[in-house]
C-alpha cells in the first residue's frame, strides 16, 4: 500500500514537473518564432526596454561600505551596532608595525643594532611629510592625542603628545638617548609590568628573580591617527588620513629589507584593506575582460564558419556580446530605480546578464 502510494506520488510530481517544462518551452518557442519572424521590432523593443531601463541610472549611488552591503539592515544586531556607534564612534585609525629580527634563526629582536634601525624607521614616519589639497601634513598634525607615549613625562617633544604604544618610548623617541643607553634590557623592563610588556613583545623571556626582560622574538609599533572619515555618495572617505598612510607610512615600511636589513616587517594600515581588495577587483575585471574575447571567438567559431560574408555568422556572436552588454546596462537601471545597494558586480546585473 505504501510502494503504490509513493508511486502516486510521483506520477503526480511528473506530471507537474513536465506540465511546466512544457509551459516553458511552449514561451520560449513562441518568443523566438516571433523574433526570428520579426527581427527588426525584436531589435527596436530591445532597445526601448534597455532605454527605459537605463533611466535608473539617473538616481545611481554605488554603495561601497561592507556594513550595507553584506550585513541584513532590519534586524537587531544592526540597530543595536547603530546605537553603539552613536554613542561610542570611532575615534582613531590604527598603523601597526610588528618588527622581527631579518634573520629567523636569531633568538632576540632585543639588541642595539635593531632598535637603532627601528628607531630611525620611527623618525622617517614621524618627520615624513604627506600633501592633500595643497596643505603639508605629518604625524604630529595628524595623530591621536591622549596619554604620553615618553617614557619622561616632562620631554617637551611634540611626538610625546601622540598616542603611540612601542618600546621605543623609553628613549622618547630620540635616536641619541638610545644610542647612549649601556643598559637597554633594563631600560626596557622599565616600560612596566610583565603584562604590560607581553602587550607589545612576542615570546618575552624574563629573569625569574629580578623580573627583568631578557629577549623577545618580536615587538609592536601603534600609531594612532585621528578618525577624519566621512561618507560621500556610498563611500566611506577620509583622504587626508588615506594620503599620509601612502606616503608616509607605507613608503616607509615597504623597502625595509633595503632600508633596515637587520629588521623583518609586518605591517597593517587602514587604508590596506582597500588597497588589496581593490587590487583584487580589478584583477578580477581583466579576467572578466579576457573572457568576453574568449566567449566572441568562440561563438564566432561555433555558429559559423571562419570566412567573411554570409555564412560566417561572426555577427551573431557580436550580438550575442552586446545583449550581455545591454543586460547588464538594464540590471544596473533596475537595480538604481529600486534604492538597491549596487557593487559593480551585484547579483542583479549578474541575473540579467546571465539569464540572457
Amino acid at each position: 500500500l505504501n510502494n503504490t502510494s509513493a508511486r502516486s506520488t510521483m506520477k503526480c510530481i511528473e506530471k507537474v514537473g513536465n506540465a511546466v517544462d512544457a509551459a516553458i518551452v511552449k514561451f520560449f518557442l513562441s518568443l523566438g518564432r516571433h523574433v526570428g519572424n520579426y527581427p527588426r521590432r525584436a531589435i527596436v523593443v530591445s532597445i526601448v526596454i534597455t532605454l527605459i531601463c537605463a533611466g535608473g541610472f539617473a538616481q545611481l549611488e554605488t554603495e561601497t561600505r561592507g556594513e550595507k552591503l553584506f550585513v541584513p539592515q532590519d534586524t537587531r544586531a544592526q540597530e543595536e551596532t547603530i546605537m553603539f556607534e552613536s554613542y561610542f564612534p570611532s575615534l582613531s585609525r590604527v598603523e601597526q608595525i610588528l618588527v622581527q629580527p631579518s634573520n629567523s634563526g636569531d633568538e632576540t629582536v632585543l639588541t642595539k643594532e635593531r632598535l637603532a634601525e627601528a628607531m630611525q624607521m620611527h623618525m622617517a614616519i614621524e618627520t615624513g611629510i604627506s600633501r592633500t589639497d595643497g596643505q603639508e601634513y605629518t604625524l604630529e598634525t595628524l595623530c591621536t592625542v591622549g596619554g604620553n607615549a615618553c617614557a619622561n613625562s616632562s620631554a617637551t617633544s611634540e611626538i610625546c603628545k601622540c598616542r603611540i604604544t612601542s618600546i621605543l618610548g623609553q628613549w622618547n623617541y630620540n635616536p641619541q638617548e638610545l644610542e647612549d643607553d649601556n643598559d637597554i634590557l633594563t631600560t626596557i623592563t622599565q616600560f612596566g609590568s610583565q603584562d604590560d610588556l607581553n602587550s607589545i613583545l612576542s615570546g618575552a623571556v624574563f629573569d625569574e628573580s629580578s623580573g627583568q626582560v631578557l629577549s623577545a622574538k618580536a615587538f609592536s609599533m601603534t600609531y594612532f591617527l585621528d578618525d577624519r572619515s566621512f561618507v560621500e555618495d556610498g563611500e566611506e572617505k577620509d583622504p587626508i588620513s588615506e594620503a599620509w598612510e601612502k606616503d608616509v607610512f607605507l613608503d616607509t615600511v615597504e623597502p625595509f629589507k633595503e632600508n633596515y636589513p637587520s629588521l623583518f616587517l609586518n605591517w597593517l594600515s587602514e587604508r590596506s584593506f582597500e588597497d588589496d581588495g581593490g587590487s583584487a577587483v580589478q584583477g578580477d575585471l581583466e579576467l572578466v575582460q579576457y573572457s568576453y574575447i574568449a566567449v566572441f571567438l568562440f561563438l564566432g567559431a561555433t555558429l559559423g564558419n571562419f570566412r567573411c560574408g554570409l555564412g560566417s555568422r561572426w555577427t551573431m556572436a557580436i550580438a550575442a556580446i552586446m545583449l550581455v552588454g545591454f543586460s547588464t546596462v538594464a540590471g544596473i537601471g533596475l537595480s538604481a530605480f529600486f534604492s538597491t545597494h549596487l557593487l559593480p558586480c551585484s547579483f542583479p546585473v549578474a541575473l540579467c546578464s546571465i539569464g540572457n
